[in-house]
């Protein structure tokens, strides 16, 4: 089939789903598709690398003074991706006019526009936030393009059941185009043998003492990932053994007065940004991410293949896959209380261990190669309905 994957930006370096588009374009060339990654800008070694795996990144580029007008000029170009017929499956993985495959990996454009908000604790913050969506220009109008979308009924790739259900609810879709399909990933490359190699060299250049707990957060927003909740649940609890190693972009002049404040600066970590994530999962006891909002976070399955336990919030759709107390322990988001129970759990070596074993237990369903084989199965529907419409039609 020849395969149309859209992202607005082809760099692994910004986020999960830049990687994951990439990575599934591999996996499909490697099965004998023809796949062309369409974005509006992306390294010039992207490309490269693209056309030695054997795929192509086509750039459309994008005219606007401001992120939406940029971004709705975009859309536009990409119209043409559909409406020209050159490609047997269009597959994006955020909003547009028309495709065959929606995979919205930052979740459902309209529900963020409705309630996005809900994030939010204190009441003013979250009327204030409220009408900030409302009338947000980009969120408006991904959340039109969305409804447009979706009135076209393409088939959904739902991260979790709470994504399937609103779907359901407010598209009207059929139950047959809502397929639930986790993110897959590279077994070979998160190998929790691999991994292990890493721990005494990161604990020793941390100087992470071999009786504490480490705690590993990675993301890149940290006031979405819940930072500042991961800081308030460690000096919550009495004991000193946990300790919190923060990976990733975020801007750490905040949190590190938090930590100050809460007497808790010499238990927390700040790495920064790494090109490889792999040592530090090595290196760490479990994962902690509470999450405000997650639609299905990579790193939570990339740490499962790893063997480390997770501590997440239940507003996170990879929640779905963790038995709640079985591969690491699920909170609310908010549940200060429940949060730093969590963790005082996590102090136990017996428990620590039985959860790595049961998340090891989780590595096959984890693949990467299980994951891109259902988006093939969901590729063949699309072209069976498509051979089925056009005889009827004939008919």
């Amino acid at each position: 089939m020849k395969v149309a994957l859209l992202i607005q930006n082809a760099d692994r370096r910004n986020g999960g789903a830049e990687g994951y588009t990439l990575d599934l374009a591999r996996w499909l060339t490697a099965r004998g598709h023809q796949v062309t990654v369409v974005a509006e800008e992306g390294p010039a070694a992207v490309a490269e690398g693209a056309l030695a795996a054997g795929f192509k990144c086509m750039y459309v580029g994008a005219n606007g003074r401001h992120r939406w007008t940029r971004l709705k000029d975009f859309l536009e170009r990409l119209k043409a991706v559909y409406e020209h017929g050159v490609y047997d499956i269009v597959h994006s993985m955020l909003p547009v006019w028309r495709c065959d495959v929606y995979q919205p990996h930052a979740g459902l454009a309209t529900d963020l526009w409705l309630t996005g908000h809900m994030k939010h604790r204190r009441g003013l913050v979250r009327r204030w936030a409220r009408r900030f969506n409302r009338w947000n220009p980009k969120r408006r109008g991904l959340a039109r393009v969305e409804r447009e979308l979706m009135g076209n009924r393409p088939w959904v790739l739902c991260f979790s059941r709470a994504m399937r259900r609103y779907a359901g609810e407010h598209f009207a879709l059929p139950e047959d185009r809502l397929v639930m399909l986790m993110n897959g990933i590279d077994l070979a490359r998160f190998d929790p043998a691999l991994g292990a190699r890493s721990r005494e060299a990161i604990r020793g250049e941390w100087h992470v003492e071999a009786d504490r707990r480490l705690a590993l957060l990675i993301g890149n927003n940290w006031r979405l990932k819940g930072v500042s909740e991961a800081i308030a649940a460690l000096a919550r609890l009495g004991d000193r053994r946990i300790v919190l190693m923060l990976v990733g972009r975020g801007e750490p002049e905040a949190f590190r007065k938090l930590a100050e404040k809460l007497n808790v600066a010499d238990r927390v970590l700040f790495v920064g940004g790494v090109n490889d994530p792999r040592p530090y999962y090595g290196a760490a006891d479990f994962l902690l991410l509470p999450t405000k909002r997650d639609t299905c976070s990579l790193v939570v399955l990339e740490a499962l293949a790893m063997g480390l336990p997770v501590v997440t919030t239940r507003q996170n759709g990879a929640s779905d896959l963790v038995e709640d107390g079985k591969q690491g322990i699920i909170v609310e988001h908010g549940d200060a209380a429940g949060l730093s129970g969590a963790l005082e759990a996590m102090l136990d070596a017996g428990r620590l261990r039985e959860m790595s074993r049961e998340a090891l237990a989780l590595r096959a369903r984890l693949s990467f190669d299980h994951h891109a084989e259902r988006i093939e199965e969901v590729y063949a529907r699309v072209m069976n309905a498509r051979r089925t419409g056009a005889e009827s039609s004939g008919r």
